[in-house]
């Protein structure tokens, strides 16, 4: 994900939900090297003042497909149901800080 943020986010974006997924904890790569991937990511969108919203948490087993990689329709659900009250926030605060009348 790293080496593809900057294309990946076109400009004029807002807000970006990073979900790190699985793959570097499937390809061998370290916490350590998985925190910092992250890191440098949320680094890179800040410079660019967008704000990011990062989903890393533990999915229950009972989202995921026969496959244990994908999810199900209720696997999705689950997470946007944990991300909106985070997105609504973000909105919020942006929404706050363009106000005129916040100033």
């Amino acid at each position: 994900m790293l080496k593809r943020i900057d294309n990946a986010v076109p400009t004029g974006t807002d807000i970006v939900i990073l979900q790190p997924g699985g793959n570097d904890r499937r390809f061998f790569v370290t916490k350590e090297q998985r925190a910092a991937n992250v890191a440098a990511m949320e680094r890179r969108l800040c410079d660019r003042a967008i704000k990011s919203i990062v989903y890393d948490e533990e999915i229950p087993s009972q989202y995921y497909a026969f496959d244990f990689i994908h999810l199900t329709a209720d696997g999705h659900a689950f997470i946007a149901s944990q991300l909106l009250p985070r997105v609504l926030a973000t909105v919020d605060r942006r929404a706050m800080v363009a106000s005129p009348r916040a100033k």
